[in-house]
C-alpha cells in the first residue's frame, strides 16, 4: 500500500505534495509467503523507479527548455504531476506493535534483503552508507529520505566493492535498497532493547538471527546503543585518582637491541604495565572518552605525563606485542613466505599457554577494552581471523588462507584432485606416493607440531581416510588460537559490555581497538583538526609544502610515523568528534635566520610541532624524516635523569655469579 503524509514544512510552503510512503504490512508474513512478498517488493521496486527516473528526466529537459522559450504545453505538466505523485521516499514496514510482530517485521525484512540483492553487495552498500554517514556529520541514515541521499559511487567504500561494482546497480535502484535498509534498521532498533544479546549461540533463534545480520545494520544504530552501554558502565575518573605507572624505556628498548624474548615479563613496557596494573582491579581501565587510565612516569626522564608519555606507552606497547619482544604473537605463516593476505599480520602463538601467558592476554583484552572506551586505539595489525573469533562469527577456509595461503592449496588438492569419481587404483597408487610421510600432524603458525587426532603421530594419511584427515584439519585451523583468543576476550569482556559486541561485525570491532592506518585520505581530515600560531597560516608556502609532503612523498607507514612524532600515536581518531585536541602548527623562534638547516620540535603532549619557515621542499622532507626517524625520547632536554631502573634477571643472575 501506499499513504501520503504532509511535513508542517510543506503546508507552510504551500507544497500540495506530501512524503510518499511505500509501506508492506507483513503481519501475516510466513515462510510459506516470502516468495510472494519478494514479487511484490521487486514489482514495486521495478514501477517507482521507472516512474522516478521518468519523472526526473522529464524535468530536467522542462528545466532546459524553460531556458529557451516558455512551455506552453498543460499536458506535460500533468504528466510531471501524476510522475510526482507516484514518487516513493520511504519505505515502511508495518504489521503491528508487540513482540512477537516485531520478530516477524524483523523476520521479514532480512529474508527480503538476503533474496533481491546479492548479500555481498548489499554489505558493501551498508559499509558506503556508513562511510557517507561518516564524511558527513548532518546526514543520519535512519532519518533521511533515502532519495535525497547523493550517492557518491566514487568514495573509497564502492570503489573497492567488488561485489557491488559486479551487480552494478543504478543509483536509483540503490537508493531505493538505502531505503528498504533504512526499513530494517528502523525495526531493529525497535526490536534490540528486547533481545537479550548475552544468550550464548544456538539458545535463541532470535538472538542468532540478529546476530547473523549484524552486517546489514548501519553503524548509526548499533553506536546509539554501543555509546548508551559504555556510558552506563564507566566507572574510572582518569582524574588525579589515577595509578601512577613507572615505565624503564631503556631497558625495554635494551631488550629489543638484543633480540631477546621477555619470557618473564620484567623488562618489555607491556610487562612492566602489567606487573603494575594487574592488582588495581578492572575498574581503573573503565573510562570515558579522552580520559587515561593511570599516568606514565618515563624512569630517568625529564617528562610530565600531560597526555603524550600516556599515547607514547601505549604505542610502544602495541609495537612490543608485534616484534616478538614478547612470547605472545608470532608472524603469519604469509609473511613468512612472503606470499598471499597479511603479510605483515600476527596472529597468537599456539604454545602460549603458560599460566603467566594466558594472563598476559588477558591483560591484553583489558587493554583492548580500555582503547574502546577511551578512544585511544592501539596500533595492533591482526588479521580478520582473531578479530571474527573475539566476537564469535563464523570461521571460513578463507579466512584461514588470509593467513596461511598454502592451507587453501592442501584443501584443494585433497577436495578436488582426488574425489570420489577418480576411485581406481591409479589414482589411489598415486595418492600414496605422493602423502607417504604424511601423518595426522601439523604445524601450527609458530612452528609447533601438532596431532591433529589422538595418536596422530602413528597414523599415516592414506586414501580410505583423507577425507578424515581434511575435516580434522580444518578443525584445528579454525580452532588453532581458541584458548588465546578466549584469554583475550575474557579481559575485554571485563571492561567493555561484552553482549553487545556481537552486533558489531569484525572489521568495526577491529576499528574500535585499533583504528586505521594514516592513508592519504586521512591527511584531509588531520588537516581539518589543525590550527596555525605564531604567525603561520595555512596559505603560507612552507605549510603548502607540509601537506603535500604528507600526501604525496609520504607512505602509509610515514604518515603513521610523523603522526607518532607530533603526537605520540600512529592512527588518527575516527572522526572530529572523537579529538581529544586539534593538532597546532606553531613558529619555530631559533629557525629565523636559516630555517632549512634546522629540526622541527614536537610536543606530544599538546599535539603540536614547531615548524621552521622552510624554504626548500627537499630540505624540508630531509629534515622532518630525520626527526621522525631519530627523535624517539620523551624528554625535555635530551637527557637523562637518575630514577629506579628495572632489574634485568639475566644481568642479576650474571653478578650473583661473580
Amino acid at each position: 500500500t501506499t499513504t501520503t503524509t504532509t511535513t508542517t514544512a510543506e503546508k507552510d510552503n504551500g507544497s500540495h505534495h506530501g512524503l510518499r510512503v511505500l509501506q508492506f504490512d507483513v503481519s501475516n508474513w510466513s515462510p510459506v509467503s516470502s516468495i510472494t512478498l519478494q514479487l511484490q517488493y521487486k514489482k514495486q521496486t521495478s514501477l517507482r523507479l521507472s516512474q522516478v527516473f521518468v519523472w526526473e528526466k522529464e524535468k530536467k529537459q522542462k528545466e532546459e527548455k524553460k531556458k529557451n522559450q516558455k512551455d506552453n504545453n498543460p499536458a506535460r505538466g500533468r504528466q510531471h504531476d501524476n510522475l510526482l505523485k507516484n514518487r516513493i521516499d520511504r519505505i515502511d514496514i508495518i504489521g503491528g506493535g508487540s513482540f512477537q510482530q516485531k520478530i516477524t517485521r524483523f523476520t521479514c525484512v532480512a529474508h527480503i534483503l538476503s533474496k533481491v540483492w546479492p548479500m555481498a553487495a548489499t554489505l558493501e552498500l551498508v559499509n558506503a552508507v556508513n562511510w557517507w554517514a561518516k564524511k558527513d556529520s548532518k546526514l543520519n541514515a535512519l532519518e533521511h529520505d533515502f532519495l535525497s541521499i547523493k550517492i557518491d559511487k566514487d568514495c573509497d567504500s564502492l570503489q573497492m566493492a567488488g561485489h557491488f561494482s559486479a551487480f552494478n546497480p543504478s543509483a536509483i535502484q540503490t537508493q531505493f535498497h538505502i531505503g528498504l535498509l533504512q526499513a530494517f534498521n528502523n525495526v531493529v532498533v525497535e526490536m534490540l532493547p528486547l533481545v537479550n544479546l548475552s544468550l550464548p549461540p544456538k539458545i535463541s533463534a532470535l538472538v542468532d538471527g540478529v546476530r547473523s545480520s549484524s552486517g546489514l545494520i548501519f553503524w548509526k544504530s548499533k553506536e546509539k546503543i554501543w555509546e548508551s552501554a559504555l556510558g552506563e558502565t564507566c566507572i574510572g575518573d582518569g582524574g588525579d585518582n589515577r595509578p601512577k605507572v613507572n615505565l624503564d624505556v631503556v631497558a625495554a628498548q635494551k631488550l629489543v637491541m638484543e633480540a631477546r624474548v621477555d619470557s618473564k615479563a620484567r623488562l618489555s613496557l607491556f610487562g612492566q604495565l602489567y606487573r603494575q596494573l594487574i592488582n588495581k582491579g578492572n575498574d581503573i581501565f573503565k573510562v570515558g572518552v579522552h580520559q587515561r587510565a593511570y599516568r606514565a612516569v618515563y624512569v630517568g626522564m625529564r617528562s610530565t605525563d600531560a597526555g603524550g608519555p600516556y599515547r607514547d606507552s601505549i604505542e610502544k606497547i602495541s609495537k612490543e606485542l608485534l616484534s616478538g619482544v614478547l612470547p605472545l604473537f608470532c608472524k603469519c605463516p604469509n609473511g613468512r613466505i612472503g606470499m598471499g593476505d597479511n603479510r605483515e599480520g600476527w596472529v597468537p602463538r599456539y604454545s602460549a599457554t603458560k599460566p603467566l601467558e594466558l594472563n598476559l592476554f588477558q591483560f591484553l583484552g583489558k587493554m583492548m577494552g580500555l582503547a574502546i572506551r577511551s578512544k585511544n586505539v592501539m596500533s595492533l595489525n591482526l588479521p580478520p581471523i582473531v578479530w571474527k573469533q573475539l566476537i564469535g562469527s563464523p570461521i571460513t577456509d578463507l579466512d584461514v588462507a588470509a593467513i596461511d595461503s598454502l592451507f587453501l592449496s592442501q584443501v584443494k588438492s585433497l577436495e578436488n584432485q582426488w574425489d570420489d569419481g577418480k576411485e581406481d587404483s591409479t589414482v589411489r597408487s598415486s595418492f600414496s606416493s605422493k602423502m607417504r610421510g604424511q601423518f595426522f600432524v601439523v604445524q601450527a603458525c609458530d612452528g609447533t607440531d601438532c596431532e591433529l587426532v589422538p595418536g596422530g603421530k602413528r597414523e599415516q594419511l592414506k586414501w580410505e581416510n583423507r577425507k578424515k584427515f581434511l575435516r580434522y584439519l580444518r578443525k584445528f585451523r579454525y580452532s588453532e588460537f581458541e584458548v588465546q583468543i578466549s584469554n583475550i576476550r575474557q579481559g575485554l569482556f571485563a571492561v567493555v559490555p561484552g553482549q553487545y559486541l556481537s552486533l558489531f561485525t569484525w572489521q568495526e570491532l577491529s576499528v574500535q581497538v585499533a583504528g586505521r592506518g594514516m592513508s592519504a585520505k586521512d591527511v584531509d581530515l588531520l588537516q581539518k583538526m589543525t590550527r596555525y600560531s605564531g604567525g603561520h597560516s595555512k596559505n603560507d608556502p612552507h605549510i603548502q609544502m607540509m601537506w603535500k609532503m604528507l600526501r604525496t612523498r609520504f607512505n602509509d607507514e610515514q604518515r603513521g610515523m610523523f603522526l607518532n612524532f607530533v603526537w605520540g600515536r600512529s592512527r588518527l581518531p575516527l572522526a572530529e568528534s572523537e579529538f581529544e585536541q586539534k593538532f597546532v602548527i606553531q613558529s619555530h623562534d631559533e629557525s629565523t635566520g636559516d630555517p632549512d638547516n634546522w629540526l622541527p620540535i614536537a610536543h606530544t603532549c599538546s599535539f603540536g610541532i614547531e615548524l621552521p619557515k622552510y624554504t626548500n621542499y627537499d630540505a624540508m622532507c630531509e629534515k622532518i624524516i630525520k626527526a621522525m626517524n631519530y627523535c624517539h625520547s620523551i624528554d625535555a632536554d635530551g637527557t637523562m635523569r637518575t630514577g629506579t631502573a628495572v632489574v634485568d634477571d639475566e644481568e642479576e643472575e650474571a653478578l650473583i655469579e661473580e
